[in-house]
């Protein structure tokens, strides 16, 4: 599905409500649910560093590094959202560690760099006052 698109979809009542169904309010047969998708996360890019060797992870491009650790603050911002702090704190942190650990080529990049820090870290703030 693409953001916005309106789906419907077929279940058999056992798949919606397992045991849970009390006949006779609940009916046989099947459920239509209309869903629409109003946005997601992509979780794509953080598996992708988890799988790079130690050693691979200095050696990555800064924009693939800035990339990822962009991907951690999304889903970090989905998960304080959804009242999961603790798991929010988590990935900030790990989009902190990366973006601290990575080679820098010039200036620009260590404008980049500070530029999603300063966001992280002001996330992080947000979430836990001192």
């Amino acid at each position: 599905m693409r953001k916005g698109e309106l789906a419907k979809f077929l279940f058999k009542k056992e798949y919606v409500f397992k045991d849970l169904g009390c006949e006779p309010r609940v009916p046989g047969g099947t459920v239509l649910w209309e869903i629409e998708l109003l946005g997601f996360v992509d979780h794509g890019v953080l598996e992708d560093i988890n799988e790079m060797p130690r050693g691979d992870k200095r050696k990555a491009s800064f924009q693939h590094l800035l990339t990822i650790a962009s991907g951690h603050k999304e889903v970090g911002n989905d998960l304080y959202k959804r009242k999961q702090v603790s798991q929010a704190i988590s990935i900030y942190m790990k989009a902190i560690k990366l973006l601290e650990e990575c080679s820098l080529q010039d200036e620009k990049e260590e404008k980049e760099m500070n530029a999603i820090l300063l966001k992280l870290y002001s996330n992080m703030m947000e979430i836990c006052p001192i």
